[in-house]
């Protein structure tokens, strides 16, 4: 089973603290930090520049969650010093002397781009603020300086502990669970971890006469954030693509743009798999640190312009463990196309005579100003009959950790090739 120190998403960590100092993102504030000569209430301290603290005992989150994306979508390593390491063990307050810093890395998980530091004291002056001083680092590339937009001062240091009081242990939302705890230094790329996606078609019939079948999925393992389709706005032209006449190329393009791991179903024999009405498609796909978010569509092939999706669902939890889940899937229309239902407009074979429904038919009927909308169903009132109808889910995708890497990575079950 992977170990995953970290990929989301979409953690405890972030908070809506240090929401002031990431109003303007990508602009610093111009109070730069000489990190051998620090200054300020609170500086950098030179241990801190010269990631002493990756000895201490940490833990690697994959993607921020809740309010941890006022830091940014990139993961983020959480260190403890020893007091506050057995604090955290033991489930008590912390300590004065507690020093806890978190490597944040920017949202293309490329480099640490912010550093954010707590440290306890028993000093009056913070006695408001459970004795905690905060301060926040950040800096635009791997090559510049860091400089301090956050925290350093009680007065700037309000919005951070306000946001902190919410952590049930003394304003700390990290835990160190035993096997998550290091005392090593991370890895710069953890080691990736396979799941099987298995997508089964709900509606039953036979392919071409009855029920929907499915066009050939696309599986994208990528960051987490990215949104394949979002109900109430228009849809891309990739997805509109594969919506109307299953194609993936779109899709498979922007994933690629953005160092995302694809897989399409496939036969046994390397063609492209179309899952029939009551079949089922299983693939393996790979995902990490960096893709750790899993996309999922399909067209109905039978509609104009009917799609179903899984979108941008996590792969592993707040722990950085991976994920088993089952997730039913509705029908969507893409609202490019009038719903004709007319066979001369619809890819799939509908069980109609050649004159009617020729080979290779699809033609557009595009539709001016719609957005994604739950599929109205079939109306049955031209071409496509009843027998294509459906209701409620269309499919189900269940998704579940490899811990056999042996198995086949274009395996598909519950059905012959098609």
């Amino acid at each position: 089973m992977l170990r995953f120190q970290i990929a989301l998403a979409i953690i405890f960590i972030g908070c809506i603290a240090f929401v002031s100092c990431d109003r303007n993102p990508g602009v610093l504030e111009t109070v730069v930090v000489d990190m051998t000569d620090p200054s300020g209430d609170m500086p950098m301290d030179p241990m801190m520049a010269a990631d002493a603290y990756k000895a201490w005992a940490s833990v690697t989150l994959p993607s921020p969650i809740g309010t941890g994306t006022v830091h940014g979508a990139g993961s983020r390593t959480v260190y403890f010093n020893e007091d506050g390491a057995m604090a955290n063990m033991a489930g008590g307050d912390y300590p004065a002397g507690t020093m806890i810093v978190k490597e944040i890395m920017d949202d293309a998980n490329a480099f640490v781009a912010k550093k954010a530091i707590m440290e306890k004291t028993d000093d009056p002056m913070y006695a408001s603020h459970n004795g905690w001083k905060y301060v926040k680092y950040a800096r635009q590339s791997a090559d510049s300086e860091y400089a301090m937009v956050g925290g350093g001062s009680v007065e700037n240091s309000m919005g951070c502990h306000g946001c902190h009081t919410a952590a049930e242990n003394d304003s700390v939302f990290v835990l160190l669970p035993k096997d998550q705890v290091t005392d090593d230094p991370p890895s710069e790329m953890p080691e990736s971890q396979m799941f099987e996606v298995t997508l089964m078609n709900l509606t039953m019939g036979k392919h071409g006469m009855s029920g929907q079948t499915l066009s050939p999925a696309i599986f994208v393992t990528h960051p987490a954030g990215i949104k394949l389709a979002v109900p109430g706005q228009p849809a891309s032209a990739a997805l509109v693509a594969q919506a109307e006449g299953g194609d993936t190329s779109g899709l498979e393009a922007l994933a690629a743009t953005v160092g995302a791991n694809v897989q399409i179903a496939m036969n046994a024999d390397m063609t492209r798999r179309y899952t029939m009405p009551g079949q089922s498609t299983t693939v393996t796909v790979t995902a990490d640190m960096m893709n750790s978010s899993l996309s999922v569509s399909s067209m109905l092939v039978s509609t104009n312009d009917a799609f179903i999706a899984a979108v941008d669902v996590p792969l592993f939890d707040e722990a950085g463990m991976p994920i088993t889940k089952t997730i039913e899937l509705m029908a969507y229309d893409a609202g490019s196309e009038d719903n004709t239902e007319m066979a001369l407009d619809i890819p799939g074979p509908l069980g109609l005579d050649a004159d009617t429904d020729p080979m290779g038919s699809n033609a557009r009927v595009p539709t001016e100003g719609g957005v994604i909308m739950m599929h109205p169903g079939i109306q049955g009132g031209a071409d496509v009959s009843e027998a294509f109808a459906w209701e409620g889910p269309v499919a189900k995708l269940t998704i579940m950790p490899v811990t056999d890497t042996d198995n086949d990575p274009t395996d598909s079950t519950n059905g012959d090739e098609q």
